[in-house]
Protein backbone atom coordinates (compact mmCIF):
# COMPACT_ATOMS: atom_id res chain seq x y z
CA UNK A 1 0.00 0.00 0.00
CA UNK A 2 1.16 3.54 -1.03
CA UNK A 3 0.53 6.79 0.68
CA UNK A 4 0.34 10.08 -0.35
CA UNK A 5 0.15 12.72 1.94
CA UNK A 6 -1.56 16.07 0.67
CA UNK A 7 -2.39 19.58 2.50
CA UNK A 8 -5.41 21.03 2.76
CA UNK A 9 -4.76 25.23 1.35
CA UNK A 10 -8.12 26.86 1.08
CA UNK A 11 -9.95 25.54 -1.34
CA UNK A 12 -7.50 22.83 -3.04
CA UNK A 13 -5.32 19.83 -2.20
CA UNK A 14 -1.64 20.58 -3.17
CA UNK A 15 -0.33 17.10 -3.65
CA UNK A 16 3.76 16.96 -3.58
CA UNK A 17 3.94 16.08 -7.93
CA UNK A 18 2.74 20.30 -7.13
CA UNK A 19 -0.49 18.86 -9.65
CA UNK A 20 -3.89 21.21 -8.21
CA UNK A 21 -6.40 18.75 -7.61
CA UNK A 22 -10.03 21.26 -7.10
CA UNK A 23 -12.67 20.71 -4.50
CA UNK A 24 -16.37 21.90 -4.93
CA UNK A 25 -19.30 21.52 -2.36
CA UNK A 26 -20.59 18.48 -1.98
CA UNK A 27 -18.01 16.53 -4.48
CA UNK A 28 -16.39 14.86 -2.09
CA UNK A 29 -18.65 13.66 0.63
CA UNK A 30 -16.67 10.86 1.96
CA UNK A 31 -13.59 13.13 2.83
CA UNK A 32 -13.31 14.76 6.18
CA UNK A 33 -11.10 17.91 6.73
CA UNK A 34 -9.43 17.40 10.14
CA UNK A 35 -7.61 19.52 12.45
CA UNK A 36 -3.68 18.70 11.88
CA UNK A 37 -2.99 17.38 15.36
CA UNK A 38 -5.48 14.86 14.87
CA UNK A 39 -4.38 13.61 11.91
CA UNK A 40 -1.04 13.70 13.20
CA UNK A 41 -1.99 11.52 15.68
CA UNK A 42 -4.32 9.28 13.56
CA UNK A 43 -1.43 8.59 11.03
CA UNK A 44 0.96 8.03 14.35
CA UNK A 45 -1.80 5.02 14.79
CA UNK A 46 -2.13 3.60 11.69
CA UNK A 47 1.72 3.91 11.35
CA UNK A 48 1.61 6.10 8.29
CA UNK A 49 5.20 8.13 8.03
CA UNK A 50 4.61 11.81 8.01
CA UNK A 51 7.64 13.76 6.36
CA UNK A 52 8.80 16.55 8.30
CA UNK A 53 8.82 19.04 6.57
CA UNK A 54 4.80 18.64 6.40
CA UNK A 55 5.06 18.96 10.49
CA UNK A 56 3.92 22.02 12.38
CA UNK A 57 6.91 24.30 13.64
CA UNK A 58 5.93 24.74 17.48
CA UNK A 59 8.18 26.87 18.76
CA UNK A 60 7.17 26.11 22.47
CA UNK A 61 5.98 29.17 23.49
CA UNK A 62 2.75 29.80 26.24
CA UNK A 63 1.27 33.11 27.17
CA UNK A 64 0.52 33.61 31.04
CA UNK A 65 -3.18 33.69 30.47
CA UNK A 66 -3.10 30.51 28.51
CA UNK A 67 -1.44 28.51 31.18
CA UNK A 68 -4.05 29.70 33.77
CA UNK A 69 -5.96 27.46 32.07
CA UNK A 70 -3.90 24.32 31.87
CA UNK A 71 -4.49 21.93 34.65
CA UNK A 72 -1.45 19.44 35.12
CA UNK A 73 -1.35 15.38 33.89
CA UNK A 74 -4.22 13.12 35.51
CA UNK A 75 -3.03 10.27 37.76
CA UNK A 76 -2.21 7.19 36.13
CA UNK A 77 -1.54 6.12 40.00
CA UNK A 78 -1.51 8.53 42.60
CA UNK A 79 0.61 10.04 44.37
CA UNK A 80 3.24 8.60 42.41
CA UNK A 81 2.63 8.55 38.63
CA UNK A 82 0.99 10.96 36.63
CA UNK A 83 0.39 10.73 32.61
CA UNK A 84 3.66 11.45 30.88
CA UNK A 85 5.93 10.91 34.06
CA UNK A 86 9.18 9.92 34.64
CA UNK A 87 9.32 7.47 37.64
CA UNK A 88 12.61 6.04 39.05
CA UNK A 89 12.39 2.82 41.19
CA UNK A 90 15.67 1.21 42.76
CA UNK A 91 17.23 -1.32 45.18
CA UNK A 92 19.55 -3.48 46.12
CA UNK A 93 19.58 -7.15 44.06
CA UNK A 94 17.33 -9.49 45.50
CA UNK A 95 15.07 -6.81 46.85
CA UNK A 96 12.07 -7.59 44.72
CA UNK A 97 12.55 -4.48 41.98
CA UNK A 98 10.61 -6.65 39.00
CA UNK A 99 7.57 -7.51 41.36
CA UNK A 100 7.29 -4.31 42.12
CA UNK A 101 7.22 -3.30 38.48
CA UNK A 102 4.96 -6.09 37.28
CA UNK A 103 2.76 -4.90 40.37
CA UNK A 104 2.65 -1.61 38.83
CA UNK A 105 2.06 -3.34 35.48
CA UNK A 106 -0.64 -5.57 36.01
CA UNK A 107 -2.75 -2.97 38.39
CA UNK A 108 -2.75 -0.38 35.67
CA UNK A 109 -4.20 -3.00 32.91
CA UNK A 110 -6.37 -4.26 35.40
CA UNK A 111 -7.48 -1.35 36.63
CA UNK A 112 -7.01 -2.32 40.23
CA UNK A 113 -4.59 -0.15 42.98
CA UNK A 114 -1.40 -1.62 43.59
CA UNK A 115 -0.85 -2.25 47.58
CA UNK A 116 -4.59 -2.14 48.96
CA UNK A 117 -4.91 1.50 49.77
CA UNK A 118 -1.99 2.41 48.92
CA UNK A 119 -0.90 3.58 45.01
CA UNK A 120 -4.57 3.89 43.73
CA UNK A 121 -4.94 4.00 40.37
CA UNK A 122 -7.49 5.68 38.05
CA UNK A 123 -9.78 2.66 37.87
CA UNK A 124 -9.57 2.54 33.85
CA UNK A 125 -7.83 -0.44 31.86
CA UNK A 126 -4.41 0.80 30.45
CA UNK A 127 -1.83 -0.72 28.08
CA UNK A 128 1.55 -1.26 29.31
CA UNK A 129 4.76 -1.92 27.38
CA UNK A 130 7.27 -4.10 29.26
CA UNK A 131 10.79 -4.26 27.97
CA UNK A 132 13.09 -6.84 30.16
CA UNK A 133 16.63 -7.15 29.73
CA UNK A 134 17.57 -9.36 32.33
CA UNK A 135 14.50 -11.89 32.79
CA UNK A 136 13.44 -14.40 29.84
CA UNK A 137 9.62 -15.17 29.05
CA UNK A 138 9.22 -17.71 31.02
CA UNK A 139 10.62 -16.15 34.79
CA UNK A 140 8.17 -13.22 33.89
CA UNK A 141 5.03 -15.30 32.98
CA UNK A 142 5.69 -17.74 36.37
CA UNK A 143 5.24 -14.34 38.40
CA UNK A 144 2.29 -12.70 36.07
CA UNK A 145 0.82 -15.67 36.53
CA UNK A 146 1.08 -15.68 40.41
CA UNK A 147 -0.04 -11.64 40.62
CA UNK A 148 -2.87 -12.66 38.53
CA UNK A 149 -4.70 -14.24 41.77
CA UNK A 150 -4.26 -10.61 42.55
CA UNK A 151 -4.70 -8.03 39.64
CA UNK A 152 -7.52 -9.30 37.49
CA UNK A 153 -10.65 -8.35 35.28
CA UNK A 154 -8.84 -6.51 32.30
CA UNK A 155 -8.18 -7.93 29.52
CA UNK A 156 -4.49 -9.79 30.12
CA UNK A 157 -3.23 -9.26 26.83
CA UNK A 158 -3.08 -5.58 27.40
CA UNK A 159 0.42 -6.45 28.87
CA UNK A 160 2.85 -6.92 26.34
CA UNK A 161 6.60 -7.91 27.05
CA UNK A 162 9.46 -7.36 24.63
CA UNK A 163 12.59 -8.93 25.40
CA UNK A 164 15.32 -6.46 26.07
CA UNK A 165 18.37 -9.05 26.16
CA UNK A 166 21.34 -7.95 24.45
CA UNK A 167 20.06 -4.33 23.13
CA UNK A 168 21.90 -1.17 24.17
CA UNK A 169 18.16 1.51 24.16
CA UNK A 170 21.06 4.24 23.75
CA UNK A 171 21.99 3.56 20.41
CA UNK A 172 19.38 5.43 18.05
CA UNK A 173 18.51 2.17 15.79
CA UNK A 174 17.35 -0.09 18.65
CA UNK A 175 15.50 3.48 19.94
CA UNK A 176 13.50 3.20 16.94
CA UNK A 177 12.79 -0.20 17.14
CA UNK A 178 11.24 -0.72 19.95
CA UNK A 179 9.20 2.96 18.88
CA UNK A 180 7.94 0.81 16.24
CA UNK A 181 7.05 -2.22 18.64
CA UNK A 182 5.39 0.01 20.82
CA UNK A 183 3.08 1.55 18.00
CA UNK A 184 2.19 -1.98 17.13
CA UNK A 185 1.24 -2.60 20.20
CA UNK A 186 -1.15 -0.04 20.61
CA UNK A 187 -2.28 -0.89 17.24
CA UNK A 188 -2.69 -4.79 17.23
CA UNK A 189 -2.39 -6.10 20.46
CA UNK A 190 -4.71 -6.13 23.14
CA UNK A 191 -7.69 -3.85 23.28
CA UNK A 192 -7.56 -2.45 19.47
CA UNK A 193 -6.55 1.04 19.35
CA UNK A 194 -5.95 1.35 23.23
CA UNK A 195 -2.62 3.37 23.27
CA UNK A 196 0.23 2.34 25.62
CA UNK A 197 0.22 4.29 28.41
CA UNK A 198 2.77 3.39 30.33
CA UNK A 199 6.38 1.67 29.14
CA UNK A 200 9.00 -0.08 32.01
CA UNK A 201 12.66 -0.39 31.35
CA UNK A 202 13.30 -3.03 33.59
CA UNK A 203 16.33 -2.17 34.33
CA UNK A 204 18.66 0.67 33.72
CA UNK A 205 21.69 -1.67 34.13
CA UNK A 206 20.94 -4.57 31.70
CA UNK A 207 18.93 -2.39 28.65
CA UNK A 208 21.92 0.12 28.59
CA UNK A 209 25.88 0.01 28.30
CA UNK A 210 26.62 2.12 30.87
CA UNK A 211 23.36 4.36 31.31
CA UNK A 212 23.98 5.40 34.30
CA UNK A 213 26.55 7.46 33.54
CA UNK A 214 26.30 11.19 32.89
CA UNK A 215 26.62 10.75 28.70
CA UNK A 216 24.82 8.03 28.07
CA UNK A 217 22.11 9.03 30.59
CA UNK A 218 21.36 12.53 28.82
CA UNK A 219 20.97 10.55 25.20
CA UNK A 220 18.80 7.77 27.15
CA UNK A 221 16.65 10.84 28.43
CA UNK A 222 16.15 12.05 25.12
CA UNK A 223 14.52 8.86 24.09
CA UNK A 224 12.43 9.19 27.25
CA UNK A 225 11.14 12.93 26.34
CA UNK A 226 10.29 11.95 23.03
CA UNK A 227 7.60 9.21 24.85
CA UNK A 228 6.46 11.59 27.16
CA UNK A 229 5.49 13.98 24.12
CA UNK A 230 3.27 11.11 23.01
CA UNK A 231 1.77 10.83 26.27
CA UNK A 232 3.40 7.78 27.54
CA UNK A 233 4.56 7.69 31.26
CA UNK A 234 8.38 5.70 31.95
CA UNK A 235 8.84 3.49 34.61
CA UNK A 236 12.83 3.02 35.28
CA UNK A 237 14.04 -0.18 37.11
CA UNK A 238 17.35 0.67 38.36
CA UNK A 239 20.16 -0.19 41.21
CA UNK A 240 21.31 1.24 44.31
CA UNK A 241 24.90 1.37 45.40
CA UNK A 242 26.66 0.42 48.05
CA UNK A 243 25.52 2.95 50.22
CA UNK A 244 21.88 2.25 49.37
CA UNK A 245 22.04 5.11 47.43
CA UNK A 246 21.07 5.10 43.15
CA UNK A 247 23.87 3.97 41.56
CA UNK A 248 25.37 6.42 39.20
CA UNK A 249 24.80 10.07 38.03
CA UNK A 250 22.76 12.38 40.32
CA UNK A 251 20.73 13.37 36.70
CA UNK A 252 18.99 10.41 37.09
CA UNK A 253 17.29 11.75 39.90
CA UNK A 254 17.27 15.33 38.85
CA UNK A 255 14.86 14.44 35.93
CA UNK A 256 12.62 12.31 37.29
CA UNK A 257 9.13 13.43 38.61
CA UNK A 258 9.20 10.57 41.30
CA UNK A 259 11.93 8.64 42.66
CA UNK A 260 11.18 5.76 44.79
CA UNK A 261 13.57 3.66 47.04
CA UNK A 262 12.92 -0.16 47.94
CA UNK A 263 14.28 -1.81 50.44
CA UNK A 264 13.80 -5.13 52.00
CA UNK A 265 11.40 -5.34 54.48
CA UNK A 266 9.68 -8.47 56.73
CA UNK A 267 9.09 -11.48 54.68
CA UNK A 268 6.22 -13.68 54.87
CA UNK A 269 7.31 -16.51 53.35
CA UNK A 270 8.20 -14.84 50.41
CA UNK A 271 8.39 -11.05 49.86
CA UNK A 272 9.10 -8.16 52.04
CA UNK A 273 9.56 -4.80 50.08
CA UNK A 274 9.60 -1.50 52.26
CA UNK A 275 8.84 1.26 50.06
CA UNK A 276 9.60 5.29 50.47
CA UNK A 277 9.25 7.99 48.02
CA UNK A 278 12.51 10.01 48.42
CA UNK A 279 11.14 12.59 45.62
CA UNK A 280 8.10 13.92 44.48
CA UNK A 281 7.40 16.68 41.80
CA UNK A 282 4.42 18.44 42.21
CA UNK A 283 2.88 16.90 45.18
CA UNK A 284 2.35 17.31 48.75
CA UNK A 285 4.82 15.29 50.25
CA UNK A 286 2.54 14.83 53.14
CA UNK A 287 0.16 12.86 51.79
CA UNK A 288 2.64 10.31 50.33
CA UNK A 289 3.18 7.22 52.91
CA UNK A 290 6.04 5.54 53.69
CA UNK A 291 4.52 1.69 53.87
CA UNK A 292 6.25 -2.04 53.73
CA UNK A 293 4.30 -5.15 52.09
CA UNK A 294 4.65 -8.56 52.12
CA UNK A 295 3.42 -11.56 50.38
CA UNK A 296 3.56 -15.19 50.75
CA UNK A 297 4.14 -16.44 47.56
CA UNK A 298 3.48 -20.20 47.87
CA UNK A 299 0.03 -19.53 48.99
CA UNK A 300 -2.09 -19.27 45.62
CA UNK A 301 -4.92 -17.23 48.08
CA UNK A 302 -2.77 -15.21 49.35
CA UNK A 303 -2.54 -10.93 48.76
CA UNK A 304 -0.28 -8.09 49.57
CA UNK A 305 -0.23 -7.34 53.40
CA UNK A 306 0.16 -4.00 53.80
CA UNK A 307 1.61 -2.43 56.70
CA UNK A 308 1.66 1.89 56.70
CA UNK A 309 5.12 3.07 58.43
CA UNK A 310 4.91 6.71 58.04
CA UNK A 311 4.00 9.81 56.09
CA UNK A 312 7.11 11.51 54.14
CA UNK A 313 8.80 13.85 56.69
CA UNK A 314 7.63 12.72 59.62
CA UNK A 315 10.99 13.02 61.42
CA UNK A 316 11.46 16.76 60.17
CA UNK A 317 10.26 18.01 64.21
CA UNK A 318 13.56 19.60 66.41
CA UNK A 319 12.64 18.83 69.41
CA UNK A 320 12.60 20.69 72.55
CA UNK A 321 15.95 19.84 74.23
CA UNK A 322 19.33 18.70 73.19
CA UNK A 323 20.82 15.51 75.15
CA UNK A 324 24.90 16.04 76.21
CA UNK A 325 25.96 12.67 76.31
CA UNK A 326 25.39 9.99 73.81
CA UNK A 327 26.20 6.37 74.57
CA UNK A 328 27.71 4.28 72.13
CA UNK A 329 27.22 0.85 71.54
CA UNK A 330 23.88 0.67 69.57
CA UNK A 331 23.06 -1.25 66.23
CA UNK A 332 25.48 0.06 63.43
CA UNK A 333 23.64 1.60 60.85
CA UNK A 334 24.39 -0.62 58.07
CA UNK A 335 23.25 -3.81 59.60
CA UNK A 336 19.72 -2.35 60.59
CA UNK A 337 16.94 -3.07 58.21
CA UNK A 338 15.21 0.90 57.56
CA UNK A 339 12.04 -0.44 59.81
CA UNK A 340 14.81 -0.77 62.91
CA UNK A 341 16.09 2.69 61.41
CA UNK A 342 13.26 4.37 61.42
CA UNK A 343 12.23 3.45 64.68
CA UNK A 344 16.02 4.38 66.40
CA UNK A 345 15.90 7.58 64.84
CA UNK A 346 12.11 8.57 66.27
CA UNK A 347 13.42 6.94 69.70
CA UNK A 348 16.57 8.87 69.98
CA UNK A 349 14.94 12.49 68.20
CA UNK A 350 12.31 12.18 70.78
CA UNK A 351 14.81 11.91 73.58
CA UNK A 352 16.72 15.16 72.21
CA UNK A 353 19.36 13.91 70.19
CA UNK A 354 21.11 15.82 67.93
CA UNK A 355 21.87 14.60 63.99
CA UNK A 356 25.33 14.11 65.11
CA UNK A 357 25.02 12.06 68.70
CA UNK A 358 22.63 9.69 66.48
CA UNK A 359 25.40 8.86 63.91
CA UNK A 360 27.95 8.46 66.45
CA UNK A 361 25.54 5.88 68.58
CA UNK A 362 25.16 4.15 65.22
CA UNK A 363 28.54 4.28 63.76
CA UNK A 364 27.69 6.20 60.70
CA UNK A 365 27.91 9.51 59.47
CA UNK A 366 25.62 13.13 60.44
CA UNK A 367 25.03 13.20 56.65
CA UNK A 368 23.66 10.06 56.26
CA UNK A 369 21.05 10.68 58.85
CA UNK A 370 20.30 14.32 58.17
CA UNK A 371 19.48 12.54 54.81
CA UNK A 372 17.34 10.01 56.03
CA UNK A 373 15.66 11.85 58.06
CA UNK A 374 14.63 14.51 54.82
CA UNK A 375 13.81 11.22 53.07
CA UNK A 376 11.90 9.13 55.43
Amino acid sequence: VHFKIAVFKGHSWKFRSQAQFEMTPGTFSDIEIIDIKDFLDLAEQNAVYVPEELLPKDYGLTTGSFLEQQKDEPFLIEPIMRRRALVVLYANTGVGKTWAALCIALALVHGQNVFGSQWVCDGKPHKVFYISGEMREGGIGERIQRLHKIYSGGDKDNFIMKLGTYHNIIQPETQEEFEEAIVQASRAEGTPGLRVSLVILDNLSTLTANGEYASNWDKLYQWICALQDKGISVLIVHHANRKGEIRGTSKIVDKADISIHATEGKRNNGLGITFAVEKIRSENRSSVSHFSVSLDIGDPCAIWSVTVRSAARSLTKAPAKKIKKTVRGAKPWKTMSIEEQIDAVKFEWKKGASNAQIAFNHHTSKETIVKFRQTH
